[in-house]
This record gives C-alpha cells, structure tokens and sequence, in this order.
C-alpha cells in the first residue's frame, strides 16, 4: 500500500483513495493532522476509516456514530476501537479471519503537527459567503455560512410581504460545530432547506452531502453525490437553492441538477441560466426567501426569480454591508491604480444615479468601499 499526502485545502477531504486494486491513500497535507489530543484531525481514527474502504466497506448506518465507519469525523477518542457493526462489516466483506493481532510499538509518534483552532471571536469582516438557506419558522431566519462561522439574518419589517433579511443583532457569529450546527464541515460548498421536513436541510462540502436536523441539532444522514446521482455525477455542488414548492435546483459548472417529484434529476448541460446572466462571479451562494433567490457575490448581492435568474429592477447587485448589515471586507480597493481608481469613480457616480446599473467588475470592490447608501424597500420592487 502506498500512502502520499497532495493537498487539497483545510476543511476539505481528510484523504483520498483508490479502492481496492491500487490500495492508495492519499492524505491531504493542508489538513492538521495529530495523535494523542482532542486537538487537530486524528491520524489513526481517518487511516482506520479509510483502510476499511480499501476493503470495499461502505459508510455505516447514521445510527451507529460509534462506528469507524460512520460517515463523518465525529473527533478524537482515546479509546479507538472497532464497533460490533465494523466487525460484522468485515466479516461479511472478507470472511471469518483466525490467529493474532499484534499492534505496532511507537505508533503514537508518528504524528505532531500542530492543531489549528478557530478563535474565539469572529473575523473582523467576511471575505465571502460560502452558503445560505431560509428556515421557514415562526420566526423566519436566513442562516449564512462563511468560514468557520454562521451568521443569522431576520425580516427587517417582518409585517411585510415581501422583506429584506437583515443581520439579527440578537444572535451573536457562532461557530460552525461548537456553537451551533453540530458535525457539518466548515467551509460549506451549499446549503438549501429541506422540502418535506421544514427542520431540515441538505448541506454539500465537496464530494459528500449532508442532512442536518436543526431540531436535533446534529447530523441525520450522509453520503455521496454518487448516491443522488448515480450517472453524470457532478464533482461538486456550488451552489442550491429552492425553485418551488416541489423542486430543489443544485448548480455544478454549467449544469443545474435537480431534486422534482420525489427523484434526483441530472442536470442537461447549459442548462444552469445563473451561470449565464452572473458570467463576472466565480461562484455565488443562493437562498430562497419568500418568493425569491438571494444570489451572494463577494461583497454584492442581487435578487433574482428563481425560475428564470431574472434581477428585481432595484437589487441587482447591491452591497450587503449597507442593507443585509453583514460585515464583508473590500481587499481589492487598494490595489486599484490611480488611473483605475478614477474610472471606477465614474462607475461610482453612475450606480448612484441610474437604478439597476451594473458597474465594471473590475470596479466591485472599490464600489463596495465607498458606496454607503442604503436600499429603500419597495413591495412593488418584487411583483
């Protein structure tokens, strides 16, 4: 078996592998991997769980958490063992086995990288929004995700039909797995609520997707994309959101996949219309509130229909630290030369006056440092 380490990011996948002609793992070097401490990702309980797949062992049943072959990293222990639903896994892949088992010495060494920790406050502004979804309760909130950290949002006029969701002063930046929103992966891909279960959302972090229970404040279900979309099975999830009341659409590249009647549904190619009309983003994060798509981009964010991705004439890209109240930084303003500054200042001088202008992009993050106004609420905005 050979074992290397290419990276791939922190809080992505801990490893990699080939199964189980090749027997390769490929452990993720960006990760903090360590022995011995709560601290960091535990080397020995991810080989485990890996080398068990290398048998062509499959993810256990969500119910068995104690398992090495539950789904997800659920943390250090000092008592690494096989469960009975490990043991009977193996059984039932290779057979009955016989004789002893004798343990490494000084396997507790092999490992001392250095834990990285999130720190007890919130970063000062957010760089960018990586996911969002509408809880439907009573109140309603919006959840963003970004980094290791959420944020909540509430009707700003909750009388209202129509309503901006605005920074809930209220509820404090948590922590993504210590203060809240127990087991999902920081760093989220997308994020979008359930359809039957209004307690419910699906949550997507690279190859893997996620049912979290907000009642139950954990993890309910896991598995791959593979699972959902067995053919034509996108490498990612970038962005989701709710189209309906029956369908759930999931952006991959070009390709809007989706969840319609029951069934997971591949999506054609060219068929994500977001990815058209929003050409000057790398990527955006949607949730659906009311009637209509937030789409977030950096520091902007437009709002959309979500049928068509179609912009209401007074929220196509707006700045989400005037009117969503969430603080996102603005890195490339200084950058700009003083040439460029000043052709962005006439992009600056044209947003103010013409509803609905779309300044250049090169522009966005000097435009998010000076333009202070706030939107002014229009029902009419969103008929």
């Amino acid at each position: 078996m050979e074992i290397s380490t290419p990276s791939q990011g922190q809080g992505g996948n801990l490893l990699t592998l080939s199964t189980p002609k090749k027997g390769l793992l490929h452990f993720d070097d960006a990760e903090p991997f360590t022995a011995n401490t709560v601290n960091g990702i535990n080397f020995k309980f991810v080989a485990l769980h890996e080398l068990g797949h290398t048998l062509g062992i499959k993810h256990t049943d969500a119910s068995y958490r104690d398992a090495v072959m539950y789904a997800l990293y659920t943390g250090y222990s000092d008592d690494l063992h096989l469960s009975e639903d490990d043991k009977d896994a193996v059984v039932d892949r290779m057979g009955a086995g016989s004789g002893t088992v004798t343990p490494l010495e000084d396997a507790d060494e092999l490992v001392t990288a250095a834990p990285t920790e999130i720190p007890d406050t919130p970063p000062d502004c957010i760089t960018e929004i990586d996911a969002a979804f509408h809880f439907d309760s009573d109140p309603a909130y919006v959840y963003v995700f970004a980094g290791a950290w959420y944020y909540r949002l509430k009707p700003k006029r909750p009388d209202r039909r129509y309503n901006l969701p605005t920074f809930d002063k209220d509820s404090e930046p948590k922590r993504i797995g210590i203060d809240g929103f127990m087991n999902l992966p920081r760093k989220l891909d997308a994020a979008v609520a359930h359809l039957q279960d209004a307690n419910k959302i699906y949550a997507f972090k690279g190859e893997k997707y996620l049912i979290y229970d907000i009642v139950a404040n954990d993890v309910v279900e896991s598995g791959s994309l593979a699972d959902l979309w067995p053919t034509d099975t996108p490498t990612k999830i970038e962005s989701a959101l709710r189209i309906d009341s029956k369908t759930l659409g999931f952006t991959s590249g070009d390709r809007l996949y989706k969840f319609a009647n029951g069934a997971w549904v591949v999506g054609e190619q060219g068929s994500n219309y977001f990815q058209e009309k929003y050409p000057h983003t790398t990527g955006s994060t949607m949730t659906f509130y009311k009637e209509w798509i937030w789409i977030f981009q950096g520091s902007w964010y437009s709002v959309v229909r979500a049928g068509s991705g179609v912009a209401s004439k007074n929220y196509s890209l707006r700045l989400i630290k005037n009117d969503i109240k969430l603080p996102m930084c603005a890195e490339g303003a200084g950058s700009l030369s003083d040439r460029d500054r000043k052709k962005c200042a006439k992009e600056l001088r044209k947003i103010k006056k013409k509803k609905g202008y779309t300044p250049r992009s090169e522009c966005l993050d000097f435009i998010a440092e000076k333009y202070k106004e706030e939107v002014v609420f229009n029902e009419n905005d969103f008929e």
